[in-house]
């Protein structure tokens, strides 16, 4: 098992490694598998990432989520403190650059919105395995985050994201599915009676 610090490092170059046409066909065929399945249909109110530099563009799903009529929350990095700030967005125009570089919803015009507010939570990371265990990228926001829901989380990432198993720590949550160009990977099935 490679230390988590060679994986990140081995996934951003992986990653970065896409050509330009292939992130843009791939995350294309993603968003189209996303907003197809019945979980984002049923969804009242989806929780998203904003896609940032070469992670999945998940955009033309966050658009089909407003045009759909659903709430949508996106998260903004805290000052201090070690828990992403939720807010409820209406569009993406409103959005300000974060500490990262990220765009973010601005807390002066967008409601707040607490993390049970989400019944679907869209995640983003840099490698995955097929048990749903997630890489992120080291600061621990979203694992803490996923602790405290238990919203249904899929994971949207390029194929070559999936390897045979990610490093767990007693913190780290999983995610019940992932999507990926190439198709639906069920992790973890939240409900037995659910047709998925």
């Amino acid at each position: 098992m490679r230390h988590k610090g060679e994986l990140r490092q081995h996934a951003r170059t992986l990653r970065a490694g896409l050509a330009t046409e292939f992130r843009h066909r791939a995350s294309h065929a993603i968003c189209e598998r996303l907003i197809a399945r019945q979980e984002f249909m049923r969804a009242r109110t989806v929780d998203v990432f904003i896609p940032f530099g070469d992670e999945v563009d998940i955009l033309p799903a966050i658009h089909k989520a407003f045009a759909a009529g659903k709430r949508v929350i996106t998260q903004r990095v805290p000052a201090h403190g070690p828990h992403l700030e939720h807010y409820f967005i209406d569009d993406l125009d409103g959005l300000i650059p974060g500490p990262f570089g990220i765009p973010e919803p601005d807390p002066e015009t967008c409601p707040p919105a607490a993390v049970s507010d989400a019944d679907l939570i869209i995640v983003p990371g840099l490698l995955f395995d097929r048990h749903g265990n997630r890489l992120g990228y080291g600061k621990g926001f979203y694992d803490r985050f996923l602790a405290q829901t238990h919203a249904l989380k899929i994971a949207v990432a390029f194929s070559v994201q999936l390897i045979d198993a990610v490093p767990v720590t007693a913190h780290d949550i999983p995610v019940d599915m992932i999507i990926t160009e190439q198709g639906v990977l069920i992790c973890r099935q939240k409900d037995p009676s659910q047709n998925v």
